[in-house]
């Protein structure tokens, strides 16, 4: 039942980030021609997968980052 519950709460992250990453998408393609581009790369230079690696690795206490 708890690994059920995790894999969905998983998933409802994962949807939420990709919600916010469509909508900044969208916001982007308000810019200015020349700025399209830019916004674009920095809305996706992250899939879900680096970013919860990123995250998790940010709530490690300092300790534990080196830790093998």
């Amino acid at each position: 039942m708890l690994l059920l519950m995790s894999t969905m709460t998983g998933c409802s992250y994962q949807a939420w980030y990709e919600g916010v990453r469509e909508t900044r998408r969208q916001e982007c393609y308000k810019l200015s021609p020349g700025e399209v581009q830019d916004c674009l790369k920095q809305v996706d230079h992250a899939s879900y997968e680096q970013y919860r690696r990123e995250r998790e690795e940010m709530q490690q206490p300092e300790g534990d980052a080196l830790a093998p």
